[in-house]
């Protein structure tokens, strides 16, 4: 799952999920369809200039993780919101959902989003005219990192972040790399995975984004 200008941007356009399961020798578990094991491996990190041909930095990431090959749908969504909802998490008020114990909002429903609420079922549903294939947007880095606990909580690991306020840490003292299951990317290994494996300008090549290409705004 992923962030946000960097983070929200990518919320906004996607969430994307990645996970570490507290390895450090490469003894992940096997890639659960839909995931793909990204190797440990260096890339130039941020936009190439003049004087810097290949790009900015160069890092190095050491470990192995999992990475997901599409945005997170609504139909990977949505079940898990409701059990969160039914369990007290999360709470509505004007529009928003909010987390319950650090009131965080974490996303926007309604008729006019891709998400509303069946008070007969009391489970959140797709607007009408929304596919479950679309990637769920409208989510704030707060909605995006909580999915993550959900999906950690759903397959028996601990939660990946500590939620306390505003302020919401990934691990043990704040480092990612100690997060045991499922967790937002950080920026260098979101766009170590998407220069993969040439050191790409972008996902799909050398050729400048169009509205074939890229999904975004102007």
């Amino acid at each position: 799952m992923l962030r946000a200008t960097r983070q929200l941007a990518l919320v906004v356009m996607a969430l994307g999920l990645a996970g570490c399961f507290d390895s450090d020798d490469g003894g992940l578990p096997p890639a659960p369809d839909g995931f793909v094991t990204a190797p440990p491996g260096f890339f130039h990190m941020g936009e190439p200039d003049f004087w810097n041909p290949p790009g900015g930095r160069r890092v190095e990431l050491t470990r192995p993780f999992l990475f997901a090959l599409t945005e997170t749908t609504l139909a990977d969504y949505l079940p898990l919101l409701t059990v969160a909802w039914r369990g007290g998490e999360i709470y509505d008020e004007v529009g928003w959902l909010w987390h319950e114990d650090s009131d965080r909002p974490l996303l926007a429903i309604g008729d006019s989003e891709q998400i509303t609420y069946d008070a007969l079922a009391d489970s959140f549903v797709l607007a009408p005219g929304v596919s479950p294939t679309e990637p769920a947007n409208r989510i704030n880095w707060y909605g995006a990192a909580l999915y993550c606990d959900w999906r950690n909580r759903a397959e028996g690991l601990p939660d990946s972040y500590l939620k306390q306020d505003f302020d919401w840490t990934c691990g043990i003292f704040g480092d990612p790399y100690t997060a045991e299951g499922w967790r937002l990317p950080t920026e260098a290994e979101w766009e170590y995975v998407a220069r993969y494996p040439d050191h790409r300008p972008y996902p799909w090549g050398e050729l400048m984004p169009d509205c074939e290409l890229a999904n975004g705004r102007v």
